[in-house]
């Protein structure tokens, strides 16, 4: 299973093609997608109201995954790895890694140097 991180979810609500296409052929691939409760706020939080419709419709077509304590303490772990020399890293970035690390998810996102615990971690299209 592939969990999009925001910034994949925010080019397909922006229309980018690249992203439209990496999705549809991702979904068909390995069934669900997923993303992380955290995605869901950012997402919201960043929405203009004539998006609201589009992203409401987005949201039902992926499972969004809880944060529970079991990827809570994944997240400060890996916070406490990365802090000091990855400092631009967020909060929100160590639980949405935590969170496919803890349920063995692809990581699909565009910021590759937010998510240095992947090794070889490449955005999956180009905008």
């Amino acid at each position: 299973m592939i969990l999009l991180d925001t910034n994949i979810l925010i080019e397909q609500v922006r229309g980018t093609e690249s992203a439209r296409s990496w999705l549809t052929e991702a979904r068909r691939q390995s069934g669900r997608l997923v993303t992380s409760a955290l995605c869901v706020t950012e997402l919201k939080g960043g929405m203009r109201s004539p998006e609201r419709r589009v992203i409401d419709r987005l949201l039902g077509l992926v499972d969004i995954v809880a944060v529970d304590e079991a990827i809570a303490h994944r997240a400060g772990e890996l916070m406490r790895t990365y802090r000091r020399s990855h400092q631009g890293i967020g909060i929100a970035d160590y639980v949405i890694a935590a969170t496919a690390l803890i349920h063995g998810y692809e990581l699909a996102t565009l910021n590759i140097r937010d998510f240095p615990m992947f090794e070889g971690l490449e955005p999956p299209f180009r905008v």
